[in-house]
Order: C-alpha cells, then sequence, then structure tokens
C-alpha cells in the first residue's frame, strides 16, 4: 500500500458489453439501496442525511429526494443531456445520456420487483395461484396424442 505522487486517471475502454453488465449488476444494487429508503430500512447507526452537512450527507439527503420522484429516467436523461452540456459530445452524448436513463429505468423496474416480492429480486411470490383444475398425467397424455 503507498500514495499517489499524482492524479490518478481512470480511462475505462472497454465494449459496452461490459459497461451494460456492471450496471446491470449496479442496478441490483440500487434497487436494494431505494427499497431501504422506502421502507425505512437501514438508517440506523449510519451517517445521516442532511443539506448542510458534509458531502456524503448531502448526497444522502438528495437520493432520500431523487428515490420519490417520479419519471426518474426522462429526469436522468433531461440531468445529464441539458444540464450536464452532454449535448456538446454530439452523438456519443446522446447515446451515453440514454444509456444512463436505461439504467434509472432499470433501476425502477428492479424496485418494484424488490417492493411486488416482499424485498427479493429475482424470486416468485410466496403464495402462487393454485390452478383451478389438477392435471394428471392421463389428461396429459390423452391432449398430446
Amino acid at each position: 500500500m503507498g500514495y499517489l505522487k499524482h492524479d490518478m486517471l481512470h480511462e475505462d475502454f472497454r465494449d459496452l458489453y461490459h459497461w451494460l453488465a456492471r450496471h446491470n449488476r449496479y442496478s441490483n444494487w440500487e434497487a436494494r439501496v431505494y427499497y431501504n429508503l422506502l421502507t425505512g430500512m437501514g438508517d440506523s447507526g449510519t451517517i445521516g442525511a442532511n443539506l448542510f452537512g458534509d458531502a456524503v450527507q448531502r448526497k444522502r439527503f438528495l437520493k432520500k429526494i431523487w428515490v420519490r420522484l417520479p419519471f426518474k429516467p426522462f429526469l436522468r436523461f433531461i440531468l445529464f443531456y441539458i444540464v450536464q452540456l452532454g449535448f456538446l459530445d454530439g452523438r456519443a452524448g446522446y447515446i451515453y445520456a440514454r444509456l444512463l436513463s436505461q439504467y434509472e429505468y432499470q433501476i425502477g423496474v428492479k424496485l418494484f420487483e424488490l417492493q411486488r416480492f416482499g424485498g427479493h429480486l429475482n424470486r416468485s411470490p410466496k403464495e402462487t395461484p393454485k390452478p383451478s383444475k389438477t392435471v394428471t398425467p392421463q389428461a396429459i397424455s390423452t391432449t398430446v396424442n
């Protein structure tokens, strides 16, 4: 372990496949954070959210507001493409703004799944509706033949 003498420039030149795979994982984590914020879980024993606090507290405060806003994918696009001047990058800026918007949409869909399935991703609901009619092996063989 040591210290850098100069700033480190992080340049990730991997392709779009890797970016999408990484953000698919990130959207799982973000959905969990949003879920915890909306359900009030995970607030005890952590750094608080305060608009006038340090940088971490401000970010947590803004996240608590962001999670409750409607149209987050559209807002993410507007924030990057217009407010942060992404349009100056031409087509690349537009594509990146759309990717960020898609990422925000993924978070929203995964948050919906967490809310619907009791805080679990990729699980079936605890109570699944039972079929109204029992299917027997004889019934299957007669319908197939």
